[in-house]
């Protein structure tokens, strides 16, 4: 666990905590733990069912899908982004994609479980906490989308 004003100060340009009021950010805070990921570690494999959520505060990660060849890379996260957001839903749910450190990486983990239990107990925290993993969700579509066009784009089209 770290303190709420190291929390406070580590997670001022995570956009998913926008929202989050003072007391809030202190309930994060008591949930959070640091961890460390060196280049090329897999975080989690698509499918795991891991159990935690990730707040990114330096380093890079590529979210990967496996295909029958290799991995492809859909998107590249950086500091200020959050990952794993299925494992605030259940723990029956398995990661949607695959997490690759691409370079040395820290981040906050928060168990998905014991986050659930704080939105429970607290409607107002749960509120934001899912309006900020429905703004992540959409942005993880949005992505998939555009690799998606640009997969089955017709060779020499234009693009507008």
């Amino acid at each position: 666990m770290i303190s709420t004003q190291e929390f406070i100060e580590v997670t001022k340009d995570q956009d998913v905590l926008k929202a989050f009021g003072p007391q809030h950010l202190e309930r994060l805070a008591e949930l959070a733990e640091e961890v460390e990921f060196h280049r090329d570690q897999i975080i989690f494999r698509e499918g795991d069912r891991h159990g935690l959520f990730y707040l990114i505060l330096d380093g890079g990660v590529g979210l990967e899908i496996m295909t029958a060849r290799h991995a492809v890379t859909l998107q590249t996260l950086h500091a200020g982004d959050a990952m794993a957001w299925s494992s605030l839903l259940n723990e029956s749910g398995g990661a949607h994609f695959q997490a690759r450190a691409l370079t040395p990486t820290r981040a906050l983990a928060f168990d998905g479980a014991k986050l659930r239990q704080t939105c429970d107990a607290d409607p107002a925290f749960g509120y934001r906490m899912m309006r900020a993993l429905l703004s992540l969700v959409t942005e993880r579509l949005d992505v998939t989308r555009m690799q998606l066009l640009d997969m089955y784009a017709t060779p020499g089209a234009m693009r507008a």
